[in-house]
């Protein structure tokens, strides 16, 4: 069986997701900390491929979305040693079913542009309005026709408790 692994890397937490035929086989999160990364995320990683019997070879396909740039990297380091390939980075030059109407699409980070694919994907005929919670709270847009038309984004409800 081959399976896809998608990995999300935020300001506070690091979700990866093993998947097989479009059905989830299992997700977990890692708090996102600079103090080792690398170590604590490679031991968490293959205990979970290895209390799920997964190979890590049956993995053929993976990709990382990250608005953690200096995580990336350490990311993709250890993904990579375990994999034996470069897992691909989501930026927004790829080829998505979305339009970005912002002019500069590195103004707009990938968590948003995957939000807006996923509701594409879910309502490909629908205006959509997706809202994620996390550590900022992010509203966006997305027009019947598949154009990401605006975001707002506010301090997460973590951040708003403490001002």
């Amino acid at each position: 069986m081959h399976h896809q692994l998608a990995v999300n890397i935020g300001n506070t937490h690091i979700d990866f997701g093993i998947f097989a035929d479009h059905a989830v086989i299992f997700s977990h999160t890692v708090k996102t900390s600079h103090e080792d990364l690398e170590e604590n995320f490679e031991k968490q990683f293959l205990a979970h491929l290895q209390s799920h019997s997964i190979d890590p070879s049956s993995i053929t396909q993976s990709i990382m979305g990250s608005v953690v740039p200096e995580i990336t990297s350490v990311i993709g380091k250890v993904l990579a040693r375990i994999l034996h390939y470069t897992p691909m980075v989501a930026t927004t030059a790829l080829q998505l079913n979305v339009n970005i109407r912002p002019v500069n699409k590195k103004e707009i980070g990938i968590d948003l542009v995957a939000n807006a694919v996923a509701a594409r994907t879910h309502n490909p005929q629908s205006s959509s309005i997706i809202i994620d919670i996390g550590t900022a709270i992010s509203i966006t847009a997305v027009d019947g026709q598949g154009t990401l038309c605006g975001v707002a984004i506010a301090p997460g409800i973590h951040h708003a408790l403490q001002s």
